[in-house]
């Protein structure tokens, strides 16, 4: 078990109706976790110290892909977490999208008050593994970039 594997998990949980039924999640897993593990090598994450860190890469209705500008804190077992959204495209925004259109309350935007922001690119994919795959990994990297704060030490991605 590798540094990333014990120190950063991966939680990919959905909001969207059949999300799971269209994806090979445990393929996703995996890649997001080798993802994570080649960019700890960058990382100052001996400074998480004992903590943990959570990212949940959340599927849901909204607007654009979503990085969470503050860091969830949970003392009482030493964790953090970061929560990215991605939107899933319906059958009207990509050929591999499912579904109809969400509507309200279902529908949410994405508040920058809150939420670092990216457009997703539908387009730029031809089936819904590849869209959630690369977007979760720029989402992720982004949220590395910018960084966060545990015990007064910022935790953040260092240039190559």
């Amino acid at each position: 078990m590798t540094q990333a594997i014990k120190k950063i998990s991966i939680l990919m949980p959905s909001e969207v109706p059949g999300f799971r039924e269209h994806i090979d999640e445990v393929s996703l897993r995996e890649s997001l976790g080798n993802f994570v593990d080649s960019l700890v090598p960058r990382i100052n994450i001996h400074d998480l110290d004992d903590w943990k860190l959570t990212i949940s890469v959340i599927s849901q209705s909204k607007d654009r892909i979503g990085i969470s500008k503050r860091i969830a804190r949970f003392p009482s077992n030493r964790e953090l977490g970061i929560y990215i959204t991605i939107p899933i495209p319906n059958q009207e925004q990509a050929s591999y999208g499912f579904g109809k259109p969400a509507r309200p309350p279902f529908f949410q935007f994405v508040d920058e008050k809150y939420s670092y922001a990216i457009e997703p690119n539908f387009k730029a994919y031809v089936n819904l593994d590849d869209y959630y795959l690369a977007s979760a990994k720029m989402a992720i990297e982004l949220a590395f970039i910018n960084g966060f704060t545990c015990n007064g030490k910022k935790i953040k991605l260092q240039p190559a």
